[in-house]
């Protein structure tokens, strides 16, 4: 299942609505956590530097196994992943040409250059954690 804008209860005290998120369909959305999400995508213009700090602490924290950040600006996708002791120890940046594939969703891959181009309209929500 990929949910598009939706909150994602990883904790009580945290459930942050990240752009994309993605799960094995065959669990209950009510048992879903930040061990059970198979990917985690936020697509930033101006939260850049929030969605890469502050958001990946938050989804390392809460044991998200692939956290993904698209950067607007860059035309790259920031892969986070080799969790160990709450942080990412594996963060690898990718052009816009490469194509990255979800570490536990194999069947899910993304290419930035096979999308539309975004409007330069996109905002972004204010107060987004």
């Amino acid at each position: 299942e990929v949910i598009v804008d939706s909150t994602l209860r990883l904790a009580a005290t945290y459930a942050p609505d990240p752009d994309l998120y993605a799960y094995d369909a065959l669990l209950p959305l009510n048992t879903l956590d930040g061990r059970n999400v198979g990917l985690v995508i936020e697509v930033a213009q101006s939260t850049v530097a929030k969605d890469l700090s502050v958001k990946a602490d938050l989804y390392a924290d809460h044991g998200v196994r692939d956290y993904w950040m698209v950067d607007v600006n860059s035309a790259e996708i920031v892969v986070h992943r080799s969790l160990s002791g709450g942080v990412y120890r594996d963060v690898v940046r990718y052009s816009a040409r490469d194509t990255v594939t979800s570490l536990v969703l194999p069947q899910l891959s993304l290419c930035l250059a096979d999308l539309p181009p975004i409007p330069p309209s996109f905002e972004e929500p204010e107060g987004t954690p």
